[in-house]
């Protein structure tokens, strides 16, 4: 996890967009991901759950980059979602950075 950090703010940073980002930053693994923010992990909520706490905790905002990396064929056009799922609001590729809002 932490080389996967390491190797996200150095690609963050050669793009220029670290600096516009708060301290914190959640990384959650994914499955699958769409364009929306919605995101399809290993099941049982468990990333869902962390979001969760870590926004009543007040360890993360609503404005905390919720980051998944992912291969461009991960990325389709919709993941089913349910009641309890959070969605990301950044998407890091080996060769993009979305951003979701």
């Amino acid at each position: 996890m932490k080389r996967r950090l390491q190797r996200l703010k150095a690609h963050l940073n050669s793009v220029n967009q670290l600096k516009s980002f708060p301290k914190w930053i959640s990384p959650k693994g994914s499955v699958a991901v769409d364009r929306f923010g919605n995101r399809l992990g290993k099941g049982g909520g468990y990333g869902d759950m962390e979001i969760k706490h870590l926004l009543y905790e007040k360890s993360i905002s609503h404005d905390t980059p919720i980051v998944t990396t992912v291969h461009e064929l991960q990325i389709i056009e919709s993941v089913p979602i349910e009641v309890h799922d959070q969605k990301i609001n950044m998407i890091v590729t080996p060769k993009e950075i979305t951003r979701i809002n």
